[in-house]
């Protein structure tokens, strides 16, 4: 899949075409293919080293973002297919 991702190391971000897919875990898992997707506050704030994040490196950045249901586990309530806006505080 295709990524904006900081890896650690400098101010800058990366463009990764080969970022590993995420997978279904649980069976309420929904992964979705970002459509739109912006960079706020928190993004620069993590590239700054100012907030606290994952240490998961390289890290996708854009948590803001809406796309298309591409994939659910068994008990999700989406549908693939589905249109979706994804609040990351939830």
């Amino acid at each position: 899949m295709k990524a904006v991702v900081f890896d650690g190391k400098s101010l800058t971000l990366k463009y990764d075409e080969n970022y590993p897919m995420p997978t279904i875990v649980k069976d309420d898992d929904v992964i979705v293919k970002v459509e739109y997707s912006g960079v706020c506050g928190t993004d620069l704030h993590i590239i700054q080293g100012e907030f606290p994040a994952s240490k998961e490196r390289p890290l996708p950045l854009g948590h803001e973002f809406s796309g298309v249901v591409h994939q659910v586990g068994k008990a999700s309530i989406f549908k693939v297919g589905q249109k979706v806006v994804v609040d990351p505080n939830r």
